[in-house]
Order: structure tokens, then sequence, then C-alpha cells
């Protein structure tokens, strides 16, 4: 709920029935609101054109066109006119709807509620209406509520100063402790506890300490504590006040207990020298062991350091004997290739000849040339079984692994007509920082099916070797198969195995043909 402005206009009720203040659409005073006109002047508030323009583009009185708000005039008339009616202030009332026309700082408001005049404590300005809103901000009869938090009093503006004083949430500062956030009425109860306030010395030496002070005063200075003779422990029982100790030291013969005293810290001190005897004799014996066992661990660090020469001479000759079998193999693949080439080129010749001989004899019986045939054929057949086998066993050894960056192949090994080999791709073949490993296979006849797998060496710990599961394709034309992602690149290092020391990386190979069976003989 807020004040209308109908509620503090002096004469509201001659200004409404002249109709010239008002919106004729609306019916409200046209206070803080744009007024506009058409061309026969017929006006209205811009909120009441903007909806009536929306539904139909004419004037509201006169039906003349008006296509938009900007066809309109403003009528500052009117507005300036209005802004110099008289007006009481708002905290002039002592309805409590003030204050909350206080907060949302507007005159408007829907709900009305009568309102009484506060002929005492309200405010007795009269003003314009162009007035309100700077006289609002500095009344000092407008309601404010008090600063202090916790406090929730609301009073007029020129009633806070004096509330102020009272106000038991104000925050206040301690003169004893510094401490300035203790309200008001709570500065009692902080009083009591504050550990800087100035209290008596709870033995009455007629001193006054600082409550925080007090254990310190009592243990080093209060001249009422009781104490004990300093020879308390070694006979003198006596006990008194501080101020008398110096007295009582004066006037008492100590003597006989300061000799048991003496005696008493002479017998610890001859304690304290044979401990130290003793922890002398025990750090000479621990020295002596100490050098015994450096001594046996330099033997045995020698021991290592020769074990381990030996260990490189014996890893670095295993390595120059495996790379030699290495390069025999090789040389015996490429021999047996070789053999296999000539083979195939013989039997290609010898086919021809056949040829021409079965060309030169077709006066021959069709027995005799069927048996020939069988004959050439089982030859072939035993030929083939001679140099062929379903499986293929071996080993690759790249050298300087480290520079390569593309796809790398191994040499070609034939199984029957099939030529393989195994296509390496060091930074990824489909997906990037993964050694990549493939079989190759090229072959001319029909389909066939083959099972495979590698193994990739590891030189430091052959038990951390990987090895692939056996995998089984069915080659159709010149395909490849493996394993795309084998590996990260970056863990192919010397230090953790998959390189020798002179960068060579090694890969195991077993292929094997499942359906390539020898058909049988028929004639």
């Amino acid at each position: 709920m807020s004040v209308h402005i109908n509620d503090i206009l002096l004469n509201q009720e001659s200004l409404q029935n002249k109709n010239k203040y008002t919106c004729p659409i609306c019916f409200e005073f046209i206070y803080k609101k744009s007024i506009y006109q058409c061309k026969s002047g017929h006006f209205a508030c811009k909120q009441c054109w903007e909806r009536s323009l929306e539904s139909k583009q004419i004037c509201m009185t006169c039906s003349c066109e008006i296509k938009s708000i900007n066809d309109l005039s403003r009528n500052l008339v009117i507005e300036r006119d209005f802004g110099k009616k008289k007006t009481y202030c708002i905290y002039s009332f002592t309805d409590e709807t003030i204050r909350e026309l206080q907060q949302n700082n507007s005159l408007d408001g829907e709900n009305k509620k009568t309102l009484i005049k506060d002929e005492v404590y309200g405010c007795k300005d009269v003003m314009m209406v162009d007035q309100l809103d700077s006289h609002f901000q500095n009344c000092k009869f407008k309601f404010e509520s008090c600063p202090h938090q916790g406090c929730k009093i609301i009073l007029r503006k020129h009633s806070l100063e004096e509330h102020d004083k009272q106000c038991g949430f104000k925050l206040v500062k301690c003169g004893y402790c510094e401490r300035g956030d203790i309200e008001k009425n709570q500065f009692g109860n902080h009083k009591n506890e504050c550990p800087k306030v100035l209290i008596d010395c709870p033995l009455e030496c007629s001193m006054k300490i600082e409550r925080d002070q007090t254990q310190s005063h009592l243990e080093n200075y209060c001249i009422n504590k009781i104490m004990e003779c300093k020879y308390f422990q070694y006979g003198c029982k006596v006990q008194m006040k501080r101020s008398e100790v110096q007295k009582h030291l004066e006037n008492v013969n100590h003597q006989f207990f300061m000799g048991f005293m003496i005696e008493k810290q002479f017998l610890t001190l001859e304690r304290a020298n044979k401990t130290i005897e003793e922890l002398q004799f025990k750090m000479e014996e621990s020295n002596k062991t100490q050098n015994e066992k450096n001594k046996q661990y330099e033997k045995i660090q020698e021991q290592l350091f020769k074990t381990i020469e030996k260990l490189n001479l014996a890893l670095d000759k295993a390595e120059r004997n495996q790379e030699e079998n290495q390069l025999k193999m090789e040389q015996l693949n490429i021999t047996i290739l070789e053999k296999i080439i000539l083979h195939e080129i013989s039997q290609e010749n010898l086919q021809k000849e056949c040829n021409i001989l079965q060309k030169m004899n077709n006066d021959l019986s069709s027995k005799i040339t069927k048996n020939h045939e069988t004959y050439i054929t089982k030859q072939i057949l035993s030929s083939s079984l001679k140099f062929n086998s379903p499986s293929y066993k071996n080993k690759w050894i790249l050298s300087n692994f480290s520079k390569f960056t593309n796809c790398f192949e191994s040499p070609i090994f034939q199984l029957y007509s099939n030529r393989f080999c195994i296509l390496i791709y060091p930074n990824g073949g489909m997906e990037t920082s993964k050694l990549s490993l493939y079989l190759n296979c090229e072959h001319y006849s029909e389909a066939i099916k083959v099972e495979f797998f590698l193994k990739l060496v590891n030189v430091l710990d052959k038990s951390k070797s990987i090895k692939t599961n056996p995998k089984i394709y069915k080659y159709l034309s010149s395909d490849k198969y493996g394993w795309p992602s084998f590996l990260s690149t970056e863990l192919i290092t010397v230090n953790n195995g998959w390189l020798s020391k002179d960068g060579k990386l090694i890969i195991k190979v077993y292929v094997k043909i499942l359906n390539n069976s020898i058909k049988p003989l028929e004639s």
C-alpha cells in the first residue's frame, strides 16, 4: 500500500471536477505522466495512447487518423500547469503507509487508505507538485530506521539524534582493551570480563593489576604470595610471604643446609661425569662398527660394479651375436626367396614345353595324353610342397628406430604364392602419438584366411614384452590388418627397455595360413 497523489493535493476535488488535470481514459491525475495530444487538441497520457493505438490507429475522441505515437505532440503546458499546484508533504500524516511510500519513492498506488494529519509532529510545509521529490529527500520529518544493527525502532528524522544517545544497540569503544564492537547495553558485562580492566590483587597486596596479568603478578611480584625457603628441598621447611624471604635468609643460619646441597650437587655431578664417559665409550664403539660396515659396503659395491661390467660385456656380445644371426637369417630368406622365384619361372617354362609337346603329339591316344598330364601335375605338386610351408615365424630388427617418422615396411616373406610384410607407423596410422602395427598381404589366388600375432620384445625384462592376442582375418585382396594403437610412442625409449642401447626395436612375427590345403588329385 502507498499514498496516492490525490491524498496530498490541496483542493483535489475541484481539480478533479475540472477534468483538466486528469487523463480522460484512465481518470488519473497527470502526476509524473507524459501528456500527448492529437492535432485537434484531445489529450491523454502516453500509456493510454500506446494501448489505444495497438487496436485502432485513430484518436479516441475525434477519430482523426494517427499512425503512431510520433504523429502526436507533447502537451507541456498542462504538465507545467499541474506542476504548480499546491500540495502537502507526505510526512504531515501519521499513517504508517508513509514509511512504505518512502521505500517505494512513489505517490502512485491502487490501494487507498484514509490518512490522519499529524498536527503536532508532522511536517507543516506546503509546496508545489514539482517540488515534491526534492522536498522528500531533505524533509526532517521523514521516517528513518535507527542505523544501529539490531535496533528496529523507526522515528522521524529530527528525533533520531536524541534516540542515538540512548540506543542500546549503538557500538561503543572500550577504553581499556580498545575494542570498538561492543553494544552499549552489553558494555557492563564486557567490563566485568575485559582482560585489561584494573582489579585488586586477590592476595590484597594493595597493587592494581590488569585482569589478564593476575597469574604473572602472583608468580613473580606479589609480596603476599606464600613462598618456600630456597633450601626447602635440602631440609629448611619454612614457608613465608615473599616480602619476608630476604629477612629469613639473613636471620637464619643455613650452613648445614648449604653443605647438604653442595654434597647432593657433587653426587649429581659425579653421576653426570660417569654418564658422559659411558656415552663416549658407546660412541667410540659405534664409530668402530660404522667403519667396519663402511668397509664391507665398499667391498660389496666394488663387487657389484664388477658384476655389472661383466653383465654389460655379456649383453653387448649377445647383441652382436643376435645381429649376426639376424643378418644370416635375412640372407637365408633372400636365398630361399630367390629359389622360389626361380622355381616358379621353371614351372612356367615347363608348362610351355608341355603345351608344345601336346601340340606335336596330338596324334597320340587320349589315354597317353591324360597319363602324361597326370604325371606333370604330380611333378608340380611335389615341387611345390618341397619349397612351401603353411606357417612362418621370425624376428624383425629395426635399427635407428627413433629416426623413423613415416610408415616403414619389413622385408617381404612368402607363404605359398602369397607375399607378406609387416607395416609400422611410429606416430600412428590412425591415431597420433601411438605406435601402429599391421600385417600386409599381397596374393594372386582365391581369398585366404590368415592367423597371426606380433610380439614387441623388452630387452631389459623379457617378462614385460607385449604379445598381442592371435587374430584371424580373411584377406580378399591387397589388405592390411593389425593394431592401430599398439603402444604410446613416448614410452618407446632405451630406459623403458623397448629400445636396445644402439636404438634397435625388435618385433617377433608369427603368420599361419589356415585354409590353403592341398587339393586332391583328379584324373
